[in-house]
């Protein structure tokens, strides 16, 4: 077994064979990256990344609150990578919740 860690999304066209486990991080694939508004998702980067690394073990990290759901969204200390807001609570667990959702049922036996 053999974990990466990649920094771009482009890390991912040349995938070593020996590759067998990736943690989605940092690649652009964060929580607020992909819930860009109410009941509104764009998968397209992790819907390519998911294909790239198909037959691989893959973590996704679900972090980095959408700003317009942030119950803080004005919060300092937020990481610069990851957007105003991307540390704070969200206002609706509802809300956090559908995302939960959407991405387990949608990745359901190709992210662990």
């Amino acid at each position: 077994m053999i974990g990466m860690h990649f920094t771009s999304a482009g890390d991912f066209d040349s995938i070593p064979a020996e590759v067998t486990h990736i943690r989605l991080w940092d690649v652009g694939v964060h929580w607020g990256a992909i819930h860009t508004a109410v009941d509104t998702y764009d998968w397209t980067l992790l819907d390519s990344l998911v294909d790239k690394a198909a037959g691989r073990h893959l973590t996704y990290v679900i972090a980095g609150c959408p700003r317009w759901l942030a119950k803080y969204p004005d919060q300092a200390h937020f990481a610069p990578w990851l957007g105003a807001g991307s540390n704070s609570m969200p206002y609706s667990i509802d809300e956090a919740n559908k995302f939960a959702w959407q991405l387990a049922t949608r990745y359901a036996g190709r992210i662990d």
